[in-house]
C-alpha cells in the first residue's frame, strides 16, 4: 500500500469517528430532552392528583359532595370579586383582602380541629 492510500484510509476512518461522535452526542441530548419532559409531564401530573386530592379531603371534611364543595368554592370567589368591584378605595380593598383572609384561616382551623 501507498503512503496515498494509506492516508485516505486514515482520512475516511477519521470522518467515520466524527461522524459517530456526532450520531452519539445527538442521541445522548435527545435522551436527555426526553426524559427533561417526561419528568416535567409527570411532576404535572402529580400536582394534578395532590390538588385533586385536596379538593376531595376539604369535601369530605366539610360534610359536601366534591361537586358542592367546588360550587361553594365558586360562589365564594364570585363574592370575594364582587366585594372587589365594590371597594371604592384602598382602604377598602384591603379590608376586604383582611376579612377573606380571615375568614380563610377561620375555616382551616374548623377544618383542622374536625381532621
Amino acid at each position: 500500500m501507498t503512503a496515498h492510500h494509506n492516508s485516505k484510509i486514515a482520512l475516511l476512518l477519521g470522518g467515520l469517528v466524527i461522524a459517530m461522535v456526532g450520531v452519539l452526542s445527538f442521541q445522548v441530548i435527545h435522551w436527555q430532552v426526553a426524559d427533561s419532559l417526561k419528568k416535567a409531564a409527570l411532576c404535572e401530573d402529580a400536582k394534578q392528583t395532590m390538588k385533586n386530592l385536596e379538593i376531595r379531603a376539604r369535601a369530605l371534611a366539610s360534610g359536601l359532595t366534591v361537586e358542592a364543595y367546588a360550587k361553594a368554592e365558586a360562589d365564594e370567589v364570585a363574592a370575594l370579586i364582587k366585594q372587589l368591584d365594590a371597594a371604592r378605595n384602598d382602604a377598602e380593598v384591603n379590608a376586604v383582602i383582611d376579612a377573606h383572609a380571615a375568614a380563610l384561616e377561620a375555616k382551616g382551623a374548623a377544618v383542622d380541629e374536625q381532621v
